[in-house]
């Protein structure tokens, strides 16, 4: 366990390039007192006047630290739900995504609410694309209430609004039939001209794969898949993709383009459905993201998943990290206090965020959170 002191510090880390010449900052926010949210934000103007301006921001109270907000931005909000998942996309050159938002316990609604509604327009609050991965209620269970007062341009989504029965949400689609596009199977994106389905400002947002017939855990192999691209930095977003879903793409892309910065991995770490060695090899990414709960009875993430990743991710500085594994029908924990590989997780770092210029990149997280008990 960090002292209080070492929680309330920004640290800046910087590594040699593995691949593409990129850059992870990593920086905890983690203070808990009014004073020390100021000695944290005069921390974080040295940095910013010693680096020329290079990442300015600052934390504020109850919230996660934030880069400048530069138009020009790319950043993608890994939204810590609890066991479930929730992603807000801001766009560089304007717009919001939306990839799910759903929990099974775990997490606090009105912060998920209030965070969101934080990187809105105030006056005219709105989601430019709301992308429904999938219907399980883990990842769309929180939107009634999220989307209140919320304009919505566009709905991609897998199935039809009755599989989306948990919290009334199916009449809260039937609301919004004219503006949905439901996706199958031959609906997906080439590796070069225009996106079909869905706009990012100067970024673009590529479908995979949708509504994949599956093998085994067929709801979750529907996912969407998507891959976030901003000139040579690149995300992937995979929903709860199975291992078959995982093969569809392995098979329609090839590898080196499949490549990317940043992972989030499949079903929150699922060991038996998702995150195959084949997959974890393809991507190759230098970081991951999970989201999960932090006592979850799944025992997410896995640490076989985890332990998958780390022969492709880059090596950072200390950060905390738990994984887990069954035992009969019971979940076990693993708390890796001094984690240092390029893997985060909603249920240790909390809220996470990656931002990026398109030729660097950061990680943000709140390191509050590994002192939380769910």
């Amino acid at each position: 366990m960090r002292s209080a002191t070492r929680r309330s510090e920004v640290m800046w880390i910087r590594r040699s390039p593995r691949r593409r010449g990129f850059r992870i900052r990593a920086a905890y926010e983690a203070a808990r007192s009014a004073e020390a949210n100021m000695k944290r934000l005069i921390r974080w103007a040295v940095l910013a006047l010693a680096c020329g301006g290079c990442a300015a921001g600052g934390p504020r109270t109850a919230s996660l630290a934030m880069m400048t907000g530069a138009a020009d931005e790319l950043r993608v909000h890994f939204i810590d739900v609890g066991q479930g998942d929730c992603t807000l996309i801001e766009c560089p050159g304007g717009g919001v995504i939306l990839v799910d938002c759903g929990s099974l316990g775990g997490g606090d609604k009105d912060r998920v609410k209030a965070y969101i509604r934080e990187r809105l327009d105030a006056s005219a609050p709105r989601i430019d694309t709301l992308i429904l991965t999938h219907p399980d209620a883990d990842h769309y269970n929180l939107l009634d209430d999220v989307l209140d007062g919320v304009t919505v341009g566009n709905i991609l989504m897998t199935g039809t609004s009755d599989e989306y029965s948990s919290d009334d949400f199916a009449a809260w689609l039937d609301d919004h039939e004219s503006i949905v596009k439901r996706l199958g199977p031959t609906d997906f994106d080439t590796t070069d001209g225009e996106p079909k389905f869905c706009d990012c400002g100067d970024a673009q947002v590529r479908i995979l794969a949708a509504d994949v017939a599956a093998t085994a855990s067929p709801t979750n192999a529907r996912s969407i898949v998507a891959l976030v691209q901003y000139e040579d930095f690149d995300v992937l977003l995979t929903g709860d993709a199975t291992f078959d879903t995982e093969n569809v793409i392995l098979e329609r892309y090839d590898q080196a383009w499949l490549e990317c910065e940043v992972l989030k991995i499949g079903h929150h770490g699922s060991e038996t459905t998702s995150t195959s060695q084949a997959w974890a090899a393809a991507i190759s990414p230098d970081a991951a993201v999970v989201s999960a709960g932090y006592s979850n009875r799944f025992a997410h993430p896995r640490k076989k998943v985890i332990q998958r990743l780390m022969p492709f991710t880059v090596t950072e500085d200390a950060h905390p990290m738990r994984w887990g594994w069954s035992e009969g029908t019971a979940a076990k924990f693993e708390n890796l206090p001094d984690f240092t590989e390029a893997i985060y997780s909603t249920a240790t770092n909390g809220n996470i965020v990656v931002s990026s210029d398109g030729s660097e990149y950061a990680i943000v997280f709140d390191q509050r959170a590994q002192t939380r008990r769910r």
